[in-house]
């Protein structure tokens, strides 16, 4: 019995002792759960509060652990870096804790310059490395791009557009966030105007072959509408319904049949398009962490008085990851690809390989048009320069006064393939398309982008290439 006793206070002093630890366990920073008593901004002269708000991931009232809420100020910054409405490195979070069970959190911003009268000096080719190869300053045209970034201070931006020269363009839009400050819709609008004296209406040998004369050859008035849908902090969604009246000159379906639909020298074009993004990436400009998804389907209709109607869908699909290997050295790797129902589609409205962010390096003189395509890139980078902070107090505003910088070695490698009918089929497509080189990446003043890329492709044509935006 005596015993049975000894036991019995054995197992309750043990219990006690476990009950007390689990206790005192639950009372310790790392577990107890704070009370965000108050979120404070400073800096935000022209930004309204309730923009910043939108982008955290916490609020005034939420219960958090501190590890939880450290998690959370840095998943908040990214977000904040990611308006591009502030200057990178001048965005803080910090805590304070009031209290045994409260805690204030400030957020400190620095806003970046928002009006930028943009000259405009392009070229008539598709990307600068076309026009570099043949330097014909005869094709440039000239104006101006006013931008104004956070318009009335709700991240609203208004683009007006001005441009002379060889190629003519007018514009006038507007992209708005959200209707109002709880709002997860927003809406945008624009409408303008373009003329082409030179344009391309046939391929050969995967280039492209222009015509050029001193009248207009193709004027383009367009119109659009837009609803912005943000459900969540890194989901995105886009609604588009758009309108363009085509006027092409005689000239052009004589040199091509099929340059337009049904070879119409005057059309209309219904374009409805639907966009959905999932952004993760640390850093929207040039990301070296997280994963970015986004998928757009199109439904386009051509009518023409003369020549009836025609309609097409298509779907485009991107994703890309970035890695952190080490604290010097990233990797990130992406594929994308499209499809469309149309397989003889008008050759204005070709889509394929070598237009925009869509090409194999190396292959940037060249199109490759088909109905389908898919496209493959992986980098491997070494940071030369983390990034740092630059202070130029020679600047004559304080907005420019402050920057960063960054520099990354490359080493690259492309594939891609385009699927394109027999009335289209080139030597690039309906085969595989590789490549691979060195680069050097400058991530420079206010989020630019430069790089120097030297690239051998499978037909061992090599080169230096110029680009103004992320590889990957």
């Amino acid at each position: 019995m005596l015993l049975f006793n000894r036991f019995k206070i054995l197992i309750l002093s043990v219990f006690v002792v476990f009950c007390t630890c689990k206790g005192f366990g639950a009372d310790t920073p790392d577990a107890f759960k704070y009370l965000i008593k108050a979120v404070k901004i400073s800096g935000n002269v022209q930004t309204r509060a309730e923009v910043i708000q939108r982008e955290l991931t916490f609020g005034a009232g939420s219960m958090l652990t501190l590890a939880d809420l450290e998690e959370a100020m840095e998943q908040s910054r990214i977000n904040l870096i990611n308006t591009g409405l502030f200057i990178n490195h001048r965005v803080t979070l910090s805590r304070e804790i009031l209290n045994r069970s409260e805690v204030g959190v400030l957020v400190s911003v620095e806003e970046r310059w928002y009006l930028w009268p943009e000259p405009i000096l392009q070229n008539a080719d598709r990307n600068f490395n076309t026009w570099l190869e043949k330097r014909d300053f005869g094709q440039l045209s000239y104006g101006i791009n006013l931008i104004r970034e956070n318009f009335r201070g709700r991240n609203e931006r208004v683009n007006l557009i001005w441009q002379g020269g060889f190629d003519r363009r007018y514009e006038l839009s507007w992209q708005s966030p959200a209707f109002s400050p709880r709002s997860i819709m927003g809406w945008g609008f624009g409408a303008g105007m373009q003329q082409n004296r030179r344009l391309a209406v046939t391929e050969e040998d995967n280039r492209l072959q222009f015509l050029r004369e001193d009248h207009i050859l193709l004027q383009h008035a367009y119109g659009y509408l837009q609803l912005n849908v943000r459900p969540a902090l890194r989901h995105f969604q886009t609604f588009r319904l758009s309108v363009g009246h085509y006027a092409i000159d005689s000239l052009l379906t004589c040199e091509n049949p099929f340059f337009t639909p049904l070879s119409a020298l005057s059309f209309t074009r219904l374009d409805f398009g639907w966009t959905v993004k999932i952004d993760h990436r640390n850093h929207r400009s040039y990301p070296l962490q997280g994963y970015y998804l986004d998928a757009q389907f199109r439904q386009q209709a051509l009518y023409s008085s003369l020549r009836g109607d025609k309609t097409s869908s298509s779907l485009e699909l991107n994703a890309r990851k970035y890695f952190r290997l080490t604290p010097r050295w990233h990797y990130a790797a992406g594929i994308s690809g499209f499809a469309t129902t149309e397989e003889h589609s008008p050759f204005l409205f070709r889509q394929g390989l070598g237009y925009g962010r869509s090409f194999v390096r190396g292959y940037e003189y060249y199109t490759i048009h088909g109905s389908r395509w898919v496209l493959l890139k992986e980098t491997l980078k070494f940071t030369l320069l983390p990034e740092r902070a630059l202070h130029l107090p020679f600047m004559p505003h304080q907005k420019f006064r402050n920057g960063a910088m960054a520099v990354y070695l490359n080493l690259f490698a492309d594939a891609g393939y385009v699927s394109a009918p027999a009335a289209m089929t080139s030597p690039l497509s309906n085969r595989w398309l590789t490549s691979g080189g060195l680069g050097l990446d400058l991530v420079t003043y206010y989020d630019k982008v430069l790089r120097f890329e030297w690239t051998v492709n499978h037909r061992g044509e090599n080169g230096l290439f110029v680009h103004f935006v992320a590889p990957i």
